[in-house]
């Protein structure tokens, strides 16, 4: 059913079993894409048909978010490859036509939108997807799958995202590596949650797996009234430390002996009682809601 005809059906008060995006709040509308709508394939070369009836299986189906394939017939599809990775989704010109329409029949223009993708890595395995973006003046917000592996999520997020602004992604190594940075430049910005330590000089800790850093709460100073201090640490040393029946063992043997230092102090949010680094931007999530 296109767009259109979906909205005169809201607007006539016709009913449909479907496609009463139009109706719903922000807030329903936003709600994260859900931990399976992603599958792994063979990695073999499909029709356009066969990609586009496999995407209809993993992009929204209670009718509530605008989804292309869906709402927009079958647009076409472009696949961006690098050297050692490639992307195949809705082109660029397809997908900012949807956003488009998006605004235009809902009057909101970051009304989220959902959109299916493949990504095929540098073994050849493929897995593909459905993303949520949502248009926020010049730039897009893509929203990944929770579940959605760590190792890609970030190059995945920020080469779609590079994409729709406008951003030509060669998809090189080195231009992966800056979209990984600023993907978890942003990641950082949301700060993270702490939780009581099983120390007797370290009073709370945290993990932002997007950003890879762990938040360690010590006894405050004079330099440092919060006693919180920001590491970059990878999933692995985190789960170490995390684990450990002696936290303060585990953080001096596998942090301060290792030689990784603080990054930043943190400062923890009044409002939504997160921690983030002091030179970083919060996107405090309690102001947002």
């Amino acid at each position: 059913m296109s767009l259109d005809r979906k909205i005169r059906k809201r607007d006539t008060g016709e009913q449909g079993n479907k496609g009463q995006f139009g109706t719903v709040t922000r807030g329903e509308a936003e709600v994260a894409v859900p931990q399976s709508r992603f599958t792994r394939t063979d990695g073999t070369d499909q029709s356009p048909t066969q990609w586009w009836d496999r995407a209809a299986q993993l992009t929204d189906t209670s009718g509530t978010v605008p989804t292309m394939g869906r709402d927009d017939g079958r647009p076409q599809r472009r696949t961006y490859t690098g050297d050692d990775y490639a992307i195949t989704m809705p082109s660029h010109a397809s997908v900012r036509r949807f956003a488009s329409q998006v605004a235009e029949h809902t009057g909101d223009e970051s009304r989220p939108f959902e959109m299916p993708i493949e990504y095929t890595g540098p073994e050849g395995d493929s897995v593909m997807s459905a993303v949520r973006v949502s248009k926020r003046g010049r730039s897009y917000e893509v929203t990944m799958p929770a579940g959605f592996d760590p190792e890609w999520k970030a190059q995945v997020s920020e080469s779609v995202r590079a994409t729709l602004e406008s951003r030509r992604p060669t998809l090189t190594r080195e231009h992966t590596a800056q979209l990984v940075t600023t993907y978890r430049h942003r990641a950082a910005s949301k700060g993270v949650d702490t939780r009581h330590a099983a120390s007797t000089w370290i009073r709370e800790m945290g993990y932002n797996a997007e950003a890879q850093q762990a938040t360690i709460v010590m006894q405050p100073s004079k330099t440092n009234p919060t006693g919180a201090y920001v590491y970059d640490m990878d999933p692995d040393t985190w789960g170490r430390v995390a684990s450990s029946s002696s936290v303060g063992k585990a953080y001096n043997t596998y942090v301060r002996r290792a030689g990784n230092t603080s990054v930043d102090v943190a400062v923890q949010c009044e409002d939504c009682g997160r921690y983030y680094g002091s030179a970083t931007t919060h996107a405090c999530r309690a102001k947002v809601s």
